[in-house]
C-alpha cells in the first residue's frame, strides 16, 4: 500500500516554544528566523498577538499573518500556540510543505516517520529511545548484559525501574514480532516443514 502522507521530519517547521524562548513573540520584534540546516530563512515581524511572516518560496513572495493564542497554565503564566491559518486549530508547530504556506501537520497532509514504519520498525524505534533515555550503550538494539544496565546519574530509582520494566516489555514485544515475521517468511516460501525438522 503506497503512503500518501509526507514525513513531517522532511519539512521546515516553526515551533512556538523555540520562538518564545528566542524572544520572537515579544511585541515589536522585527527580525528573521533561520533553520539549523542553513538552507532556509524567513522574515518575522511581531505585532501584538500575531506574527507577520515574510519569505520567498519557489520564486513566489509570501507575506501573511499567523495568529498567536494563549492558554492559562495551572500554576500561573500562559502557554503560547499558533492558530493554523487554514483550519484555525491551536497547534504548537506549523510546517511549510507542498502548498508553500505555513500550516499545521494535518492541513499539510504530513505524519511522523514512526507512523510510516512497519510494526518492527516502530517497536525498535521505541526501544532505542528508551535506551537513549536510560543512557545505555547498545549495538543495533541487541539485548544488553545486565551489568550494562546502570541507572543514569540524577534519575530517581522509581523512574529507572519503570523505564527498565517498559524496556523489557518492548524488547519482548519486538522479539515476538521477529518470530511472527520469520514464520510468515517461512510459510511464504514453503519452509515450514524444514523448521519442524
Amino acid at each position: 500500500m503506497k503512503k500518501t502522507h509526507g514525513r513531517a521530519e522532511h519539512y521546515n517547521a516553526l515551533t512556538i516554544s523555540r520562538l518564545h524562548k528566542s524572544g520572537v513573540l515579544e511585541h515589536g520584534y522585527i527580525g528573521g528566523w533561520q533553520w539549523d540546516n542553513g538552507k532556509a530563512s524567513i522574515g518575522i515581524k511581531t505585532i501584538k498577538q500575531q506574527l507577520i511572516l515574510n519569505y520567498t518560496s519557489k520564486g513566489k513572495p509570501f507575506n501573511y499573518p499567523v495568529q498567536i493564542v494563549t492558554t492559562p497554565c495551572n500554576y500561573g503564566g500562559v502557554r503560547y500556540w499558533f492558530e493554523c491559518p487554514n483550519c484555525h486549530k491551536r497547534v504548537g508547530k506549523l510546517y511549510i510543505a507542498e502548498n508553500l504556506m505555513f500550516e499545521c501537520r494535518k492541513c499539510q497532509n504530513l505524519n511522523y516517520a514512526t507512523q510510516q514504519n512497519d510494526k518492527l520498525g516502530s517497536v525498535t524505534t521505541v526501544l532505542c529511545r528508551l535506551r537513549n533515555r536510560l543512557n545505555w550503550e547498545y549495538e543495533n538494539a541487541l539485548p544488553l548484559p545486565i551489568y550494562k544496565q546502570i541507572k543514569p546519574k540524577g534519575m530517581h530509582e522509581t523512574t529507572f525501574q519503570r523505564l527498565v520494566a517498559r524496556h523489557e516489555y518492548i524488547e519482548w514485544k519486538r522479539n515476538k514480532i521477529c518470530v511472527q515475521n520469520f514464520k510468515a517468511f517461512a510459510k511464504r516460501y514453503g519452509l515450514e516443514s524444514e523448521l519442524l525438522d
